[in-house]
């Protein structure tokens, strides 16, 4: 598993840059699916668990399963199967404090993953985590803040929805 590893590290921050992951660009997304699809089905299979118990194969483990999929299965719901298995790992690592083994360009692919949860905690730990980075990588920190101002967003539309909810269920019960 250690080759898998250095081979999705090698691929996402020595072969390719980040700017070429914001880019559709077909014959890319060839070559992706062509190494890195089986990997993904063991990840999703669970086979690719055990990389969260080194710094290198944690952040691996990230990309893996946060970054790599949405040029597997770009534009569809697939590209976020295994958010939740990212956001975990990147915990965890965070936890570990394998984040801090890395330089800024590194450690914010844990922090990004977290912005993509939908637990209020998660994001604000994203924030404060890139915001000690945001100089370094201002874009990340910006993608993290919108991340925690549509959290706020969607929590003002649907609290009203959830008060409402929970008096129907009071006076369902009552009767």
């Amino acid at each position: 598993m250690q080759d898998s590893v250095q081979t999705i590290l090698n691929f996402c921050f020595n072969e390719t840059q980040p700017r070429q992951w914001a880019q559709v660009n077909i014959a890319f997304d060839l070559e992706v699916k062509e190494r890195f699809t089986l990997l993904h089905k063991m990840a999703e299979e669970g086979l690719c668990n055990s990389w969260t118990e080194t710094p290198e194969g944690a952040l691996a483990y990230v990309m893996l399963t946060s970054v790599i999929p949405h040029f597997l299965y770009r534009d569809t719901h697939k590209a976020y199967a295994l958010y939740e298995q990212a956001i975990a790992a990147s915990l965890e690592a965070i936890d570990k404090g394998y984040d801090q083994v890395f330089n800024a360009a590194k450690k914010k692919y844990f922090y990004l993953a977290l912005a993509q949860s939908n637990q209020v905690e998660d994001i604000m730990v994203a924030e404060r985590r890139i915001a000690t980075i945001k100089n370094q990588e201002p874009v990340a920190y910006q993608q993290a803040f919108r991340a925690r101002i549509q959290m706020a967003e969607f929590a003002e539309y649907v609290e009203p929805k959830a008060r409402n909810n929970q008096r129907v269920l009071e006076a369902v019960a009552k009767i």
